[in-house]
């Protein structure tokens, strides 16, 4: 267990200079970085007769309003073949089709390296950050 001593006053000016638009920025940077270990989880568990599918599996920036939330998607980019609905029946079967999940699995598998990934990229951009205020 690691025990960090952080003096709060001195966190929250640091925090309050730093520049407005970082955290978005910032956050979307992570989120991608997260999400390419799954997008290739993904393509690996999409069966190899389904090229379309596997091909169209990417990031898609999921923007929720014009503050500071953002976020991203791992999903089928629309390209003409596949759609976020089509992919859907197919990840989770229908009455006639048996499901064949390709999301779930990748999820599973590499959800903790995203979370790693997402918690490296944050830490050495805030410490790039804290080292511009204290100049």
């Amino acid at each position: 267990m690691v025990l960090v001593n952080i003096q709060t006053d001195h966190l929250l000016k640091a925090l309050k200079e730093l520049p407005q638009s970082m955290p978005k920025s910032v956050m979307k940077e992570a989120l991608e970085a997260a999400s390419k270990p799954i997008v290739q989880e993904a393509q690996k568990h999409v069966s190899s007769d389904n090229k379309e599918l596997r091909e169209s599996i990417g990031i898609v920036e999921r923007t929720k309003s014009e503050k500071t939330k953002t976020g991203v998607a791992v999903t089928p980019i629309p390209n003409g073949t596949y759609d976020e609905a089509q992919a859907y029946l197919l990840e989770f079967g229908t009455a006639t089709v048996p499901a064949q999940p390709f999301m779930q699995p990748a999820f599973e598998n590499q959800g903790q390296k995203a979370i790693k990934i997402v918690k490296e990229h944050l830490e050495k951009q805030l410490n790039t950050e804290m080292k511009k205020v204290r100049r």
